[in-house]
């Protein structure tokens, strides 16, 4: 593997909190539907699912408003790239478990126009030198 560069348009959402519901606890809906966009766009543009030792670099691109944490920016990436059944899509996700992932650098970049909103993933082999600079 040489590395993947994995484009994910629009806003970048944070994970939340879970919440406690009637039912017991529960994912907050717009976060469900961020992991599921990652995982899905993860899957359209990577061939196959990553294995071995990994490093993992990820610049947010965020226009406006309440600047989410990067810390929740990056947990909302990470378990995105996680394979998992996608309601009307199927299995989705490029890795197994995100403890593969060793090394992690993370960036927001504020942008001048919604249109410029995206999340850039760059994966590589842990041995290999970071792809994304």
């Amino acid at each position: 593997m040489e590395g993947y560069k994995i484009i994910i348009p629009g806003r970048p959402i944070a994970k939340e909190r879970p919440r406690q519901g009637k039912y017991g606890v529960y994912t907050p809906r717009r976060t469900k539907q961020f992991e599921n966009k990652v995982r899905i766009e993860a899957t359209k543009q990577v061939d196959e699912i990553l294995s071995g030792r990994l490093g993992i670099k990820i610049k947010f691109y965020i226009h406006g408003g309440r600047l989410p944490d990067i810390d929740n920016l990056t947990k909302s990436v990470l378990d995105g790239l996680i394979v998992k059944r996608v309601p009307k899509f199927g299995m989705a996700g490029i890795i197994e478990d995100d403890n593969i992932i060793e090394k992690i650098s993370a960036e927001r970049i504020i942008v001048l126009s919604k249109r410029e909103e995206r999340t850039e993933i760059y994966i590589y082999p842990r041995g290999a030198v970071n792809m994304a600079g």
